[in-house]
């Protein structure tokens, strides 16, 4: 078979593989893109979550200070 001779049916079957690999790789991408956008999400609300309760325990133990500076006194 001649470079030149391509049978138009193995053409058209190419480009139609083609196409359907593209569309799926772009949904995958946009698949992967809308997960991490979650994920970013979720961390953001962690480290919210983190935070409020790091300065909750941070009162805690300033207020067992207090108590202790008292205690001593």
């Amino acid at each position: 078979m001649e470079l030149n001779n391509v049978d138009p049916f193995y053409l058209v079957t190419a480009l139609i593989g083609l196409i359907v690999w593209f569309t799926r790789l772009e949904s995958k991408t946009m698949r992967n893109e809308k997960d991490i956008a979650r994920m970013i999400e979720k961390h953001e609300t962690l480290e919210s979550e983190l935070i409020k309760d790091l300065n909750e325990v941070k009162l805690a133990l300033a207020r067992i200070e207090v108590k202790m500076e008292k205690k001593e006194e």
